[in-house]
């Protein structure tokens, strides 16, 4: 429950942010969201795609391909 409300609000602070910073807490939130959809709970999987498309969708986040 916990997690799940800060992943939330976390999608809505993240397009608040200069881009510099909404780069850097993205990256570091991703590690999170790529964990937590690996969770049986269908409803952390809608929140942690929310949140992928919040951030994905906001300026100054930037896509690296390894």
């Amino acid at each position: 429950q916990g997690l799940a409300a800060f992943l939330k609000a976390i999608g809505y602070l993240i397009p608040l942010m200069d881009a510099e910073y909404a780069n850097y807490y993205t990256r570091e939130v991703m590690l999170i969201l790529i964990r937590e959809f690996q969770s049986p709970d269908e409803e952390m999987k809608k929140i942690v795609l929310k949140v992928v498309k919040q951030c994905c969708g906001t300026d100054g986040v930037e896509s690296q391909l390894h």
